[in-house]
This record gives structure tokens, C-alpha cells and sequence, in this order.
């Protein structure tokens, strides 16, 4: 009771917060100040891996926002790309500061209504991270708008003091965008002793050719910038020592939050061994300058050398069919064939040393589109892979189609490949016989 008391206290005593004894049984208290924890603190060793929750591929844009403040309520933004963007999902996550529980639903509102929680897990500093799929909220009235800056309110019931703040992110199929694109999107709790990304892409991406991207976002709550940072490593080389901070929020716990998106440039850093402060870093990326036109595989590395950081979300985009680091992928990306004919898509489980794991009951299903209901399971073999085909029945569209396996009793998901059916149907016709009466 004492600690959600003080953190529903003014933002000047937002600092009084859980020190020690976390999940001990004993407690105390001690005054912190923004993003600190305490120096002999034990922090929790259950934190959940980043992990893919979401992968799409095909014409595809998106948009990413936070916020952070110790109002009573305060405003995130969706950015719409253009007047026939559609929200094909939308998530909401939030983070704890250090020593912070679980928020219930409805301890976060959107526009007015209860936020539901997918999952609620331990993040790298005794706190929570939450995510929410919110899409039946958000695409009404984005869908409705008209392109540019759509705003929406979040309150926190739970205690302001208590909540770092929010990232609220949207995925549009977007007829304006005029070659596939991959976006990746992960959620979990960042280790702070290191972590690493691997992507692997279906086609390489000439960094010299027109339009070509390799953009990487981060979400960070409880950092301050400064001597609060986390570095990032691409391709054994040095990308940022000055990621963290509090962009989107401001300097005090329970507003320490930051997001690459909108408002922020993917020009890296200038100088990627200072670490500056909040500012220095935007939390949005380019991983350009690390590869070439004959990269396949970009390995990306993150460390927070301060031990007290937490980054809770990350999502890339990409100009190119692409899979990040997922123990269940799905193959081919996208494809498009003529309608009335058939398709096969190719499941791959691996362990977490990448090795094919032989035995795992796969299920497959068209998630969206002409064919949505579809569905179809199998055993993966030898070398981890399973396939499935399905005949379109559906006419003319593009199908989404995901793949899932169970793993420890959860769900795990693959990305999302798409399926163009378009044309008219293939195969031989019996030739038309037309007879003339005349009387």
C-alpha cells in the first residue's frame, strides 16, 4: 500500500520508490533519484527476452510514438501516411519504473477505454512491461482521418508516478508504398548485461539505390541519458553510446521515456563513441552505413553499462523481404500467383542456438484476406520445416498468412507473410461450343 500511495504523490515525490527486498518478503524504502536504483540492488534475473511478436511483409508502412508525464493525462499521436492508408494492427505498450508491479487492465486508458493487457512480463530492472493489442480502438478513427497527426489520450489509474510512460505503434497497409517492405516489431525486456538482433534478408539491400532502408527503432524507459545510456554495436562496429533518455517524456521517474519515431530523424548519431545526453540520440536509426550490396545477415548488439535501463521495445523496417530473430519463420515472404491456383508456404523451427528442432506441431492460418479461415497443421521433419498447401477459393486479394507453434505451453508466432491473387483463373478451359438454331 505504501508504494502505490507515494506513487500516485506529486512528481516531486515520484522518486520515493521500491528500493530492495524485491519478491523477498522484506521491504525498504529509499528516495531515488530519476532512473536511479539503489547500488547494492538485487535485480531480477526473470526478465523476458525481446522477442518478435509481430512481422509483416508487403506494401506496408507504419508509425511509432511515446509519451511520458506525470499529468493527469497526456497526448500520443499516430502519424497516417497517406489518405488509403489502412491500420491493419495497432499495439500499446507500457513500462514500470524500477521496484514496479504489474498494472492491471484499465490502470491504462486510451481515448477513454480500459486498456487490456496481452502480456504483462518482467523487464530487466524488477519492473513490468505491457503490451496490448489496441487495434480495434485505433483503426476506426484512423481509417476515418485524414493523412497527418491523429491524436489520442492516455490516463493512468494505476498511479502516473508508477509508469514510465507509453509507445503506442500502428501498421497500415499503405497503397503508397510501391515495393515490399518489412516491418518487425519486438517486445520484451532488453538484458542490460547484452543482447543481440540477427536479420536476415530474403534479397540484399543496395545502400546506394533510390529509396532503400534499413531503419532500427528503440523504445527505452528509466534512463536519463548521460551516464544512463546503452550502446549499440552493428556489425562489430560502433552505432550509438548515448542511447536512452527521456525524449518523449521529461527528467523524473515516471515520465522517463523515449521512442524512435515520430518527430526523430534516422540520421545516426555524429559521433558514435560520445555519450551525450538525452537529446544526443533520438532512439531512431539508420543501419545503412553498415552494409553493403551483397549484406544477407546484420547482427545487432546492444549493452547498458549502467545496469539500470530498460529497453522494452524494438521494431525495424526495411526495404526488402526480411525475418528478424524468431524461432518459427515462414517462407516465402510474399509472392502472387493467379487466382484459383495454389500456394505453399514453408514453416522452419529452430531451437535458441538456431538448430532445426524436428517433431514441432505447426499450425497455419490465413489471418487476412479472400481466403481468412483457412488453415492447415503438420509435423516439422529433420531439418526443422513443415509445409502447407492451400488452393484459393477466395478470388482476387491478398491473403496474410502466420504460422505458430507451442513452446514451453506459449504461443509462439511466425512473421506474417502475404499472398497476392490477382488475374484471372489459370488452368486449361474446355472449349465453348456455341450452336445456331434457325427455324
Amino acid at each position: 500500500m505504501l508504494r502505490k500511495t507515494l506513487c500516485r504523490m506529486a512528481p516531486a515525490l515520484a522518486g520515493v520508490l521500491l528500493a530492495s527486498g524485491i519478491g523477498s518478503g522484506t521491504r525498504a524504502y529509499a528516495v531515488l533519484g530519476p532512473g536511479e536504483i539503489p547500488r547494492d540492488a538485487l535485480l531480477s534475473n526473470n526478465r523476458s527476452a525481446l522477442g518478435v511478436f509481430y512481422s509483416i511483409t508487403g506494401k506496408v508502412s507504419y508509425s511509432v510514438d511515446a509519451a511520458g508525464s506525470n499529468d493527469a493525462s497526456q497526448t500520443i499521436q499516430v502519424q497516417k501516411p497517406s489518405a488509403a492508408a489502412l491500420v491493419t494492427k495497432a499495439y500499446l505498450m507500457a513500462a514500470t519504473v524500477y521496484g514496479g508491479g504489474i498494472i492491471p487492465d484499465g490502470g491504462v486508458t486510451l481515448n477513454g477505454t480500459d486498456v487490456t493487457w496481452e502480456e504483462s512480463v518482467p523487464g530487466p530492472i524488477s519492473n513490468y512491461n505491457h503490451r496490448a493489442d489496441v487495434t480495434a480502438l485505433v483503426k476506426p478513427i484512423v481509417d476515418a482521418a485524414a493523412p497527418g497527426l491523429i491524436d489520442f489520450t492516455i490516463t493512468e489509474p494505476y498511479g502516473t508516478g508508477a509508469i514510465d510512460g507509453e509507445v503506442l505503434v500502428v501498421i497500415f497497409t499503405d497503397p503508397a508504398v510501391t515495393s515490399d517492405r518489412t516491418v518487425a516489431l519486438m517486445f520484451g525486456g532488453q538484458a542490460t548485461t547484452g543482447d543481440t538482433f540477427t536479420i536476415t534478408f530474403a534479397e540484399p539491400i543496395d545502400p546506394s539505390a533510390p529509396g532503400a532502408t534499413a531503419d532500427m527503432g528503440l523504445g527505452i524507459s528509466y534512463s536519463t541519458g548521460g551516464s544512463q545510456h546503452s550502446t549499440i554495436d552493428v556489425q562489430g562496429q560502433r552505432l550509438s553510446s548515448a542511447a536512452g533518455g527521456y525524449d518523449d517524456g521529461f527528467y523524473g521517474n515516471g515520465m522517463l521515456i523515449t521512442a524512435g519515431g515520430i518527430g526523430d530523424s534516422n540520421a545516426n548519431p555524429p559521433d558514435p563513441n560520445e555519450i551525450g545526453d538525452s537529446a544526443y540520440d533520438d532512439e531512431l536509426y539508420s543501419l545503412l552505413p553498415f552494409i553493403d550490396a551483397s549484406t544477407t545477415v546484420v547482427t545487432v548488439d546492444t549493452l547498458n553499462p549502467s545496469n539500470d535501463d530498460n529497453i522494452f521495445f524494438a521494431y525495424f523496417y526495411f526495404s526488402t523481404a526480411a525475418v528478424v530473430s524468431q524461432d518459427i519463420t515462414l517462407a516465402p515472404l510474399t509472392a502472387e500467383n493467379p487466382v484459383g491456383t495454389s500456394h505453399t508456404v514453408t514453416a522452419t523451427v529452430v531451437d535458441e542456438a538456431g538448430a532445426p528442432v524436428a517433431g514441432a506441431h505447426v499450425t497455419f492460418d490465413v489471418i487476412a484476406g479472400p481466403n481468412l479461415g483457412d488453415s492447415g497443421e503438420g509435423d516439422t521433419n529433420t531439418t526443422g520445416q513443415v509445409s502447407w498447401t492451400y488452393t484459393d477459393a477466395g478470388g482476387a486479394g491478398t491473403d496474410q498468412i502466420q504460422a505458430s507453434f507451442v513452446k514451453n505451453e506459449q504461443t509462439i508466432y511466425s512473421n506474417i507473410v502475404t499472398k497476392v491473387w490477382s488475374g484471372e483463373p489459370s488452368g486449361d478451359c474446355a472449349p465453348l461450343e456455341v450452336v445456331f438454331v434457325w427455324d
